[in-house]
């Protein structure tokens, strides 16, 4: 009978080569991990069939280097593309742009929604009202010609309401920017927590 597998020559005698030169790797690394030689186990490889299997190695890992560095510029590009950018933007390249303010926490003590019918609608979405500490009050807005880049969504409203409902229970303590109008905090976000 015959076997059907048939084993190309060539493809196992490139695999035995493969091999045996990730033991010399290996012991390599050995050698100069521990400092003092290691003897071989098998006769080394003549130095011209070395220099070209090195050659080989070092030609994929070249390839793959520049196959990664294709993808995403050098770090020293990408720094000299913030600051040109930054420089022509007029802001130091070390600030960052507008960052949130963070309100105190408080309490939500009152909440208002404003539906597509209503004539408060085009000026805000809503608007919470946070009391901190004694009786300050603080208003909170989103939506609207005050606050055109605050959207909050129908489950970050959900969760607003929660917040309202357990007032007892839960501390907020949002997030904001200055708005369009004067003395507007426009809603940015927020952070729950037990209290």
């Amino acid at each position: 009978m015959h076997d059907a597998t048939v084993i190309h020559p060539t493809r196992d005698l490139r695999a035995r080569r493969l091999d045996h030169m990730l033991a010399l790797i290996d012991m390599e690394a050995a050698d100069q991990a521990s400092n003092h030689t290691v003897p071989l186990a098998k006769k080394p490889r003549p130095r011209a069939t070395r220099r070209r299997l090195w050659a080989k190695i070092e030609a994929a890992v070249t390839a793959f280097q520049l196959a990664s560095a294709s993808c995403r510029p050098p770090r020293r590009a990408r720094y000299a593309t913030a600051l040109a950018v930054a420089l022509v933007l007029g802001t130091p390249a070390t600030a960052a742009a507008a960052a949130d303010e963070v309100g105190a926490p408080g309490r939500v003590v009152a909440m208002m929604i404003h539906t597509p019918g209503s004539d408060d609608m085009s000026l805000a979405h809503g608007s919470i009202t946070v009391r901190k500490g004694g009786a300050k009050l603080e208003v909170y807005q989103w939506g609207g010609t005050a606050c055109p880049a605050s959207k909050l969504s129908d489950a970050q409203v959900t969760i607003l309401a929660g917040a309202f409902h357990n007032r007892g229970r839960t501390l907020i303590t949002p997030r904001f920017k200055p708005g369009e109008v004067k003395d507007v905090r426009c809603l940015v976000g927020f952070a729950l927590g037990a209290g």
